[in-house]
């Protein structure tokens, strides 16, 4: 630690302060960056009192940009900026001197470091890639959404995807938002979800943005969002959660317990990390549930040795006061989300190829690797094959979903009725008994599913199959645990009417 003081200390005395990425050897991408800010307004919730009441909704854009000759931004830039000062002036010395403090804090907090204020104040003076307000490069270029906190904390890792070609955009988070986080969490996963939403929305209006190519990055909190972003709109090519709330025992419900959660229809690759805390508090304990539930997706999940939660929601000048090893760690959690992006969003091969679920010259403490099954249909694609006659692929479907993974379950009792009833009321008998039969491998303890397919096989006239259905119901019916002896009798005395009618013709 003598030694990354000393070399504070040289560079405040000697030399001019170095990009923010030299410190950790992290090689940008071949793009310049631009950054700017662009206000805009939520006119479908309401905050505040005053006279403009719809939520204000500033939106920061990093893009690779048309080479400038302008000085880039500092530390001390991206600090000043917030949801009330999106676009602040240069610092006065006052604010200068006012800036120092909660760096000095975050040190200390992050490596046990007691900067100077002539330490503080270097740190403030790095300069990062993004030049404010450049043109933008020619073309187009995907879109990655964020949900990164605060222009400082959103910086590193936006400039960094920006530099490798991407359109990052964010809104930051909503103060009144922070205390929701732990009395309301799920308000607040609505709140950040829907600006999420909101800032996709927008990034519709920029011409050089490719919004057919996506990615979702979440930091923190804001992992969770990522994930409730993609479960609502399944439109993203890559998912990125950094030390996300979903994978921590004491938080990960507020997603699985969420309405628009479903991890059987959940496919976009997803990459998470943790912190690293030894031995973790009981709510921080690394919780892999929401990691192992989404198996038809790629997936991979790493605790890197050493990097805490500070590591995440920081910025890149906390590797500035860290150990060797923790730069490195800093400078992998970088280039895999880069390579994760661009293997998934831009499907370049060599990306992919980069994707070692074991990193040489990394030390992890976790690290998962797990391959996507084959997808499975949505409610929207089950009606879509039914409709257009494809039950018996369909059917192939689900018992290949079925023998891959027996938790499988994307079709329900009123789906399946309802697709009977319009077969049933057009006279198509022959394809709707061929729904009932495939509602009867999907619920097989289900009584009604075997007595709905007997009554089908008798308006085809098909007798032998129809008494065959009625029999299998009345076993099912005896041996279902989830009915009382009533219901039991009643059940029997609908079987045995249809059977007895039947054997009359």
């Amino acid at each position: 630690m003598f030694r990354v003081l000393l070399f504070l200390l040289s560079v405040a005395c000697f030399g001019a302060p170095p990009d923010w990425f030299e410190e950790v050897n992290l090689r940008p991408g071949p793009n310049a960056v631009g950054f700017r800010v662009i206000e805009q307004r939520d006119y479908t919730r309401v905050e505040g009192s005053g006279p403009e009441r719809s939520m204000s909704m500033p939106i920061f854009i990093w893009y690779p940009a048309a080479r400038s000759e302008h000085p880039r931004m500092t530390v001390a830039a991206y600090r000043r900026i917030s949801p009330a000062t999106p676009n602040p002036g240069a610092a006065t010395p006052e604010e200068r001197i006012a800036m120092r403090k909660p760096l000095r804090d975050q040190a200390k907090m992050l490596a046990a470091v007691d900067l100077t204020d002539a330490e503080a104040e270097r740190i403030l003076q790095i300069r990062t890639l993004a030049v404010r307000d450049a043109p933008v490069a020619a073309g187009k270029f995907p879109v990655i959404v964020g949900g990164f906190g605060t222009g400082s904390t959103a910086a590193p890792v936006a400039e960094y995807l920006a530099s490798r070609g991407y359109m990052v955009l964010s809104t930051p988070s909503s103060s009144r938002t922070a205390t929701l986080q732990a009395s309301r969490p799920a308000v607040a996963l609505e709140t950040h979800t829907r600006n999420l939403e909101f800032v996709f929305g927008f990034a519709h209006s920029l011409p050089e943005a490719d919004t057919s190519r996506l990615g979702v990055v979440g930091i923190n909190f804001d992992g969770m969002a990522a994930l409730s972003f993609e479960g609502r709109n399944a439109v993203a090519s890559a998912v990125v959660s950094l030390d996300g709330w979903e994978g921590k025992a004491g938080s990960a419900g507020t997603l699985r317990n969420s309405m628009y959660f479903d991890p059987l229809r959940f496919r976009a690759p997803y990459l998470t990390f943790q912190q690293h805390e030894a031995p973790p508090p009981p709510g921080l304990t690394l919780d892999d549930g929401v990691f192992d539930s989404l198996r038809y997706a790629a997936r991979q999940s790493f605790v890197v040795e050493g990097l805490n939660h500070g590591q995440y929601v920081g910025t890149l000048t906390a590797a500035l006061v860290a150990p060797a090893a923790i730069k490195s760690g800093v400078a992998f959690v970088y280039r895999r989300v880069g390579d994760w992006c661009d293997a998934y969003i831009r499907r370049d091969a060599a990306a992919l190829g980069q994707l070692s679920p074991q990193p040489a010259g990394v030390r992890l403490v976790h690290a998962r690797n797990e391959a996507a099954l084959a997808p499975i249909p949505t409610d929207e694609e089950v009606e879509s094959m039914v409709m257009s006659g494809q039950v018996a692929r369909l059917t192939e479907i689900y018992r290949r979903a079925v023998r891959e993974n027996p938790q499988a379950s994307f079709l329900s009792p009123r789906m399946m009725n309802l697709f009977v009833f319009r077969f049933e009321q057009r006279g198509d008998f022959a394809t709707a008994v061929a729904v009932a039969s495939l509602a009867t491998k999907a619920f097989p303890k289900t009584w009604s599913t075997w007595f709905r397919l007997g009554g089908l096989h008798e308006k085809a006239n098909n007798k032998v199959a129809a008494l065959a259905a009625y029999a299998k119901a009345r076993e099912v019916a005896d041996a279902a645990s989830d009915l009382d002896v009533e219901a039991k009798i009643e059940a029997r005395k609908q079987i045995e009417a249809r059977r007895a009618a039947l054997a009359t013709k």
